[in-house]
């Protein structure tokens, strides 16, 4: 999701270069008619009973940098295609409103040879009631993982997914409880066929995994999409298992909360506390990493991790931001040997330009370095 509305951004951006009056009716629907600056609302508003031909960039250290291409469905009620219609014959000046259903499909490819598709669908419905989310895809990644003694093996994964999960509130307080289910398939190759397969990838080499899990949830955010204020925090666990069709039993745990809040009438600020672990017979692949910008995927792992990370954002224009983050994380195989083992510090800056100003849709780019290579992110939203 966040790929996807961060590279509309910049594609608008490199379509319309700067407002001028001459530009044509395409175009003029960029810009917005109160300031004059570029901005989406209308386009993605306006234009939800089509689809969206969007590109994708991809910029993760762990696979390199790639493109790709997707077709985003955004799916109106009856009441928002009727003041569409109005609005288009001139009957109605009241403003759009943002479709809480849409469906995707993409796919991708990087340099270091990962390629691969998915499509999926989101759906608030219900007067926001219950909420679902469904994918399915199909990858080919190359990467690498790394033994318990730090040596890095370049593996391929050829993996088949599916996740299906469903969502409902609790009465008409802030909390949903759900269901989800997760089918993975893969088959792991060690991209240098002349040496030997490690143990932590034989046992592995060519499984299922399926789980079912139960997830409780607190969402106050004042909006679904760009979120400046309130928190998500969910709490989940996931029991996969050989009577489910798998191959192997083992347990997941996830514990996540995304705080926002605004500091003052241009300073905005987040907060991210992030715990994941696994008990039982887990593939190497499906353990938790240290999930920070500015660490490679999968680069750091464990059967416990822990993450916390803040950001702050400066606003000193209507348009534009700047912003600060810096997180620290820990991997270990014990939950009391989290506390001895090494914080992987991640630090950066980046910029962000309100790019759809109905939805708070912020799109831009953040730079992150810690003991890695520095990285480049292209992204949208100003949180996680």
């Amino acid at each position: 999701m966040k790929h996807i509305f961060s590279t509309i951004a910049f594609c608008i951006t490199m379509l319309c270069g700067s407002a001028s009056s001459h530009a044509s009716d395409f175009f003029e629907q960029f810009i917005d008619p109160n300031d004059g600056y570029l901005d989406a609302s209308s386009w993605l508003l306006d234009n939800a009973y089509g689809f969206l031909p969007v590109p994708i960039i991809i910029s993760e250290p762990a696979i390199g940098y790639g493109a790709g291409m997707a077709a985003v469905f955004f799916h109106e009620s009856e009441e928002q295609k009727n003041n569409r219609i109005k609005r288009q014959s001139g009957e109605s000046s009241a403003p759009p409103s943002l479709p809480t259903r849409l469906s995707f499909v993409g796919a991708m490819a990087t340099d270091n040879g990962t390629k691969g598709w998915v499509g999926g669908h989101f759906g608030a419905y219900g007067d926001d009631r219950y909420r679902y989310t469904g994918a399915g895809g199909q990858f080919d990644v190359n990467m690498a993982f790394y033994d318990a003694n730090d040596r890095a093996w370049d593996l391929n994964l050829s993996a088949s997914m599916l996740y299906q999960d469903l969502k409902v509130r609790l009465a008409d307080s802030r909390f949903f409880a759900g269901l989800k289910f997760i089918l993975l398939d893969t088959d792991v190759k060690l991209e240098n066929a002349n040496i030997d397969l490690p143990d932590f990838v034989t046992q592995f080499f060519d499984t299922r995994s399926t789980g079912l899990g139960i997830t409780l949830m607190h969402d106050s955010r004042e909006t679904l999409w760009g979120a400046e204020k309130g928190n998500l925090t969910e709490l989940q666990s996931v029991e996969y298992s050989s009577l489910l069709g798998g191959d192997h039993d083992f347990t997941s745990y996830k514990f996540y909360s995304h705080q926002y809040f605004v500091m003052a009438a241009n300073l905005f600020g987040g907060v991210r506390f992030d715990y994941r672990t696994v008990s039982g017979d887990v593939p190497f692949y499906q353990k938790p990493y240290i999930d920070l910008m500015g660490i490679p995927s999968m680069r750091y792992q464990g059967e416990h991790t822990a993450v916390a990370e803040m950001n702050l954002r400066w606003m000193p224009h209507p348009r534009w931001s700047l912003i600060g983050f810096a997180g620290v994380g820990r991997a270990a195989d014990e939950f009391n040997e989290l506390d001895k083992a090494p914080s992987r510090t991640t630090q950066g800056l980046g910029f962000r330009y309100l790019m759809a100003n109905k939805m708070r849709l912020h799109s831009g780019v953040d730079v992150a370095w810690g003991d890695e290579e520095p990285a480049v992110y292209f992204k949208t939203g100003i949180g996680w």
